[in-house]
């Protein structure tokens, strides 16, 4: 088994299992806002307007770590096709990054949460590139 290929499984399984966390999430949060709004704690457009730019960046990191972690798990031992998941994996960290900081700016409260939210969505991604490039070093050259 090629160096970088067990982690590459492993986070990509990891990712799979985040990103369906993830949706399922986005799903309550935009529930608990639908409830929040109908029951006159927030103006439908304050919800609207806050709610649409963060859960719009939310569901696109989602899309993109459930991509990332599907091309990995079929391509582990395959350093050829390691760019499709880096290439992902990065976009995710971003917006990812972005949405944290997004919706700790809309609230009142402990940062504790966010700092904590902020420092995962770096760990895992960046725990997947160190694996997916050490398996596209293992790549002969063309």
């Amino acid at each position: 088994m090629k160096k970088g290929s067990k982690g590459v499984k492993i986070m990509s399984i990891l990712f799979i299992i985040f990103s369906i966390i993830g949706v399922i999430t986005i799903g309550v949060e935009i529930a608990g806002l639908g409830a929040l709004a109908v029951s006159g704690g927030a103006t439908t457009g304050e919800v609207a307007a806050f709610s649409g730019f963060v859960f719009g960046l939310a569901i696109v990191s989602a899309i993109l770590e459930l991509i990332a972690g599907i091309i990995g798990v079929k391509n582990y031992t395959n350093p050829a096709k390691m760019k499709p998941v880096i290439v992902c994996t990065v976009i995710f960290m971003v917006i990812d990054l972005i949405y944290v900081f997004a919706q700790s700016s809309g609230t009142q409260g402990s940062m504790g949460i966010y700092v904590a939210s902020a420092i995962l969505s770096v760990i895992l991604p960046v725990l997947m590139l160190i694996f997916a490039f050490q398996l596209k070093k293992d790549q002969p050259a063309a």
